[in-house]
């Protein structure tokens, strides 16, 4: 059966592939967790992290990287 994007069709993969990586983003941790995709909720994180820094916003900064550190102890 094939897939409804072709692989020559960039403009339909690239929204595919956004619209993938919104849902993994909207899920919590735990669902995510359950279907394998942990690495989002980090992901999301860090690009929060990151646009943070670049907007010098250093008491969000500090905010997500507590929360970033919280889940680095709960994976360990």
């Amino acid at each position: 059966m094939p897939h409804y994007v072709k692989e020559e069709d960039l403009q339909h993969r690239a929204a595919s592939n956004a619209m993938f990586q919104r849902l993994c983003l909207s899920m919590t941790p735990e669902v995510a967790r359950a279907f394998g995709h942990e690495h989002f909720a980090t992901a999301m994180l860090e690009k929060r992290l990151r646009e943070a820094v670049a907007s010098r916003n250093w008491s969000l900064v500090g905010e997500i990287a507590k929360k970033l550190a919280k889940q680095d102890r709960q994976a360990g």
